[in-house]
């Protein structure tokens, strides 16, 4: 939600963080949306005191998913965080997450964020403690995914259009979030009827594959350099199919005590899909297999010697 704000290098003070958890961005704004929003977007219209339009970034994702009540969990937070001592981004991250592990009574933070591939690299880095977790599904329902879901649209599009004129939003060293260059190009050249018209047009199947295909290749080898004890690998085929086993591992390798009952009923929560990438006519299979092969093989090998 913090898009090319979201590590930049530097220090901030705990106004100017919290400016960045409380107020949305033009983009964050197109994406909140009815037509835009995707599920994992809780924050609805009608659910709270703020306009779907004008939703705080933290808002409209993370805290509705800790609270049945995130409007009162957000004024929490906000007696504290715009306190906290001038400091990089990461270690206001760092305060936040603790913060909330405090209000909401938990040890343990975990977070699935989209596209955290991009961060392979600078991740390990700024969070030296944190364990890793490196989940893949089959690349072709994952680019379908990608050209589907509306807000990856505008990265896809920019990568596509930019990366080879302009700074790289998948560069390991300083991805989207971490760019400067980045920033100032979305402050001051990411007008506000261009980014509709990405979020409203799907890039092609093979801008998807490849775009797909280069963060997961230039990603693995970033694996490999972490420590075993710091990163675990899951396939969500697997997952899918045997939730109550995977999940039993994941917690082993997160080191956390869960009651039986949790686990049951999370291993009711993911559901067995077939490929989506099987349903579409014989050329579009045959050219996504041939767009992904690559990235899917070093994925494969990956989890053969892991």
């Amino acid at each position: 939600m913090q898009g090319t704000r979201g590590l930049l290098p530097g220090k901030l003070s705990g106004w100017s963080y919290w400016k960045r958890l409380s107020r949305p961005t033009k983009s964050v704004r197109l994406i909140m949306t009815p037509e835009n929003a995707p599920n994992e977007f809780l924050y609805r219209t009608g659910m709270g005191r703020f306009p779907i339009d004008n939703v705080p970034p933290l808002l409209a994702s993370a805290l509705p998913h800790l609270s049945d009540n995130p409007d009162a969990l957000f004024d929490e937070v906000a007696k504290t965080v715009p306190s906290q001592p001038k400091q990089t981004v990461e270690a206001h991250h760092s305060m936040l997450f603790k913060r909330l592990m405090e209000l909401c009574g938990g040890r343990v933070w975990v977070e699935r964020t989209g596209m955290s591939i991009m961060y392979a690299r600078l991740l390990p880095k700024l969070f030296p403690a944190a364990k890793y977790i490196i989940m893949y599904r089959d690349g072709r329902d994952v680019v379908l995914s990608f050209q589907a879901f509306k807000p990856i649209r505008p990265m896809i599009w920019n990568w596509t259009w930019f990366r080879k004129i302009g700074p790289n939003l998948l560069d390991l060293d300083y991805p989207s979030g971490r760019n400067r260059r980045l920033r100032f190009n979305e402050r001051f050249f990411g007008p506000a009827l261009l980014v509709k018209w990405m979020l409203n047009n799907p890039p092609p199947l093979k801008a998807c594959a490849e775009f797909w295909s280069h963060a997961t290749l230039q990603s693995l080898p970033e694996f490999d350099v972490l420590a075993p004890e710091r990163r675990t690998f899951l396939r969500f085929e697997t997952l899918t199919a045997d939730p109550h086993s995977e999940l039993t591992r994941l917690i082993e390798f997160l080191d956390i005590d869960i009651d039986g009952k949790w686990l049951e009923r999370a291993s009711r929560i993911p559901k067995r899909l077939e490929p989506r990438w099987t349903t579409l006519d014989t050329e579009r299979q045959k050219n996504l297999t041939a767009w992904t092969e690559e990235a899917r093989d070093a994925v494969d090998r990956m989890f053969q010697e892991h």
